[in-house]
């Protein structure tokens, strides 16, 4: 199952409630959901010269990664942007 762990095409990421993720996590084990990809932000971009938005894509590579972490999900799916 591949999920977005919020809006795609945005930086702003809501408080998640941990039970969120604890029920996720319950349901995940109940309907024998394997393996999880989370699909992080179309915004990141890696490769760009542009230090405030190298810095944002850095700051929100590592919130993915935490939610993802939070979910107990496998796999993160990243673009990595182009110069």
């Amino acid at each position: 199952m591949q999920i977005f762990s919020h809006n795609p095409r945005g930086w702003h990421l809501s408080k998640r409630d941990p039970e969120e993720f604890r029920s996720f996590s319950e349901n995940r084990k109940k309907y024998g959901i394997s393996p999880v990809f989370v699909h992080a932000s179309y915004l990141i971009n890696l490769a760009s010269a542009d230090v405030t938005l190298g810095r944002k894509s850095v700051d929100m590579v590592v919130n993915e990664l935490n939610i993802a972490d939070s979910l107990g999900a496998e796999y993160v799916v990243l673009h990595t942007g182009s110069a």
